[in-house]
């Protein structure tokens, strides 16, 4: 069964934060006024330049805590490379990349972005990356411009590996290693996960010199926000479950509906299917090309897209805000796998709706009502 964590907001406002008042202007312009409880007891280590290990579940402002801390740290008048955040997915730095910029609007910030294309094959830097202050990128990316002098350690103020569970268990570990063994003691650093596995912790061990832990861990990682209601339809067949999304989609206000899937041909499928119902749909998996998946979600965004049928690429870190909808369209291959899923709606306080389709064999397995419109 899956429990409930209700996502608490403290009393404190960021503008009685020891934040800089530049980037109280930001977050007020994007839209926050209020510290979640996480953020209250994270931001004291970014002041006071500790290392941090954050652990926390979906949707509890985990990003807004590195990115305050890289926007404190850096020096908008030292034109070096100062503050790099590292993420498991070109698509996740992207958008760390956009609320970057959001925040320190009234900042004069260089913040660059990882490039759009193959970082395997693309091996030059460019002059983004060589002039930025701040970068968003991948660790494979990270390493190669510190071998190239582009990110020279001795002027790195706060190294953020983001989705650090995802970034060890992807077969990355090796890149961070490089990239920590280079770092100096005196870098801020901060590992942020959505759960705290043996591999996260070993790491941190080795490399954070005097952490602050922040962890909301209960239940081995199966807490979500009560803000998410959870749901199940009893499906007969494909195009029952096909049939379904349509006219639970067509329910949903902000018609705003991520499907996930359990491989890229049953996206395929599920997505050709839907794409004759008049509907405004887009297939999103690993075998697009970079530039096609940072299009794809950058329209999804802006409503462009009504439904994003993905693979489980999607369903860590990336924050679209206006989705309330998430269907599994196949079962997720574990609690973890939902969870993560389902924290793609329910952002923030909003109210968001996650159903699985599931075949009557399987409904033992279930502890959540049926859907009923």
């Amino acid at each position: 069964m899956v429990k409930t964590q209700k996502l608490l907001y403290s009393e404190k406002t960021f503008a009685e934060s020891q934040i800089k008042p530049k980037i109280i202007q930001g977050l007020k312009l994007y839209g926050v006024k209020y510290l979640t409880k996480v953020q209250e007891k994270a931001l004291p280590a970014v002041f006071e330049r500790q290392n941090l290990l954050l652990q926390a579940s979906t949707g509890s402002g985990k990003s807004l805590i590195f990115i305050i801390a890289v926007l404190s740290r850096c020096d908008p008048s030292l034109k070096k490379l100062q503050g790099v955040i590292v993420s498991p997915t070109v698509e996740l730095a992207d958008q760390t990349v956009a609320v970057l910029k959001s925040i320190a609007v009234f900042l004069k910030f260089k913040v660059a972005s990882v490039l759009k294309e193959d970082t395997d094959k693309k091996k030059k830097t460019s002059p983004e990356e060589r002039n930025g202050q701040i970068l968003s990128t991948t660790p494979k990316r990270c390493l190669l411009l510190i071998n190239h002098g582009v990110l020279q350690p001795m002027f790195l103020k706060c190294l953020v590996f983001d989705e650090i569970d995802q970034l060890l268990s992807k077969g990355m570990s090796k890149h961070l290693l490089l990239i920590l063994n280079k770092i100096s003691d005196k870098t801020q650093k901060i590992f942020v996960s959505a759960t705290m596995t043996k591999e996260v912790k070993e790491l941190s061990e080795n490399f954070l010199v005097d952490p602050l832990v922040v962890t909301t861990e209960t239940d081995k990682n199966t807490s979500i926000d009560v803000n998410i209601k959870h749901y199940y339809v009893v499906v007969k067949g494909f195009l029952y479950k096909t049939n379904s999304i349509i006219e639970i989609h067509r329910q949903t206000p902000n018609k705003s509906t991520l499907v996930f899937c359990n491989s890229r041909e049953s996206v395929m499928k599920c997505g050709k299917n839907l794409m004759n119902k008049d509907l405004k749909v887009a297939l999103l998996h690993g075998k697009l090309d970079l530039s096609q998946r940072i299009r794809i979600l950058s329209k999804f965004r802006k409503s462009e897209i009504e439904i994003l049928v993905t693979t489980d690429m999607c369903s860590r870190g990336l924050d679209i805000a206006q989705t309330s909808l998430v269907i599994h369209f196949d079962l997720p291959g574990s609690i973890e796998s939902y969870i993560h899923r389902a924290g793609r709606c329910g952002r923030f306080g909003r109210k968001g709706k996650s159903i699985i389709f599931v075949e009557q064999s399987h409904l033992n397995e279930f502890h959540i009502p049926t859907f009923k419109p």
